[in-house]
């Protein structure tokens, strides 16, 4: 995996266990790199409109400024689909930055 300059290098946990480490281009989202390496447990069903909640993550919050705040759609759709498991987010609702280069991002079970 080689990756250019405007990529960065993003590891998904899947729920087993197992990290699957990805290349992904500034803008993609979560959803699709993870869709597009075929990481266990991120399905996409909706094709990335915040309709399905099938690209559940947890994702590190403790780095300030990675993320913006979730908007009222996927709040949403979270609280119908999260559980009630503080920290999820929907994948497919995360642009990726430069700032996710060398993130670990846990797929939700």
């Amino acid at each position: 995996m080689v990756a250019s300059a405007g990529d960065v290098t993003i590891t998904f946990i899947e729920s087993s266990g197992i990290e699957k480490v990805t290349t992904a281009k500034i803008g993609e989202s979560l959803m699709v790199v993870a869709t597009n390496n075929m990481v266990v447990g991120i399905d996409g069903d909706c094709g990335g409109s915040c309709a399905c909640g099938t690209c559940r993550i947890f994702a590190d919050v403790s780095i300030p400024g990675l993320l913006e705040n979730p908007e009222e759609m996927e709040l949403d759709m979270l609280e119908f689909a999260a559980d009630g498991d503080p920290g999820q987010r929907l994948g497919c609702q995360i642009a990726v930055t430069k700032q996710f280069d060398g993130i670990k991002i846990k797929v939700v079970e």
